[in-house]
């Protein structure tokens, strides 16, 4: 409320309060207050389930993740990484172990299979 000071040192009323246009009531039920949790609630969900899909499709390692229980055919038992362009590899393939060594974009193969301990 907006108010003039006038010489007497009162302050008298200029304008009457003036309301939001459309907004007709302070108070919102409460199915219109549940509606707009579920719709939003909605709206999260399509997003987060958007990005999933965005991320399988984009990023090669998540698609290839194998459900709990079942048994992988290529097993990565140890990654080592000796000097910061030199790692390796212990790879397990159908019960067999290989030692690979990369460096850069080069990988060389270094044991076929290593004695099991």
């Amino acid at each position: 409320m907006a108010t003039v000071a006038s010489l007497s040192g009162s302050a008298e009323p200029v304008a009457s309060e003036r309301h939001i246009p459309f907004k007709s009531s302070d108070e919102a039920s409460t199915g219109t207050i549940l509606l707009r949790v579920v719709a939003g609630l909605g709206v999260v969900l399509v997003i987060g389930y958007a990005a999933l899909v965005a991320l399988r499709k984009f990023v090669p390692m998540l698609s290839t993740v194998t459900p709990p229980g079942s048994k992988r055919e290529i097993e990565l038992i140890e990654l080592r990484r000796l000097t910061p362009r030199l790692t390796l590899f212990l790879v397990e393939v159908q019960g067999s172990r290989y030692l690979f060594a990369q460096s850069g974009d080069h990988l060389v193969p270094l044991a076929p299979s290593p004695p099991k301990i």
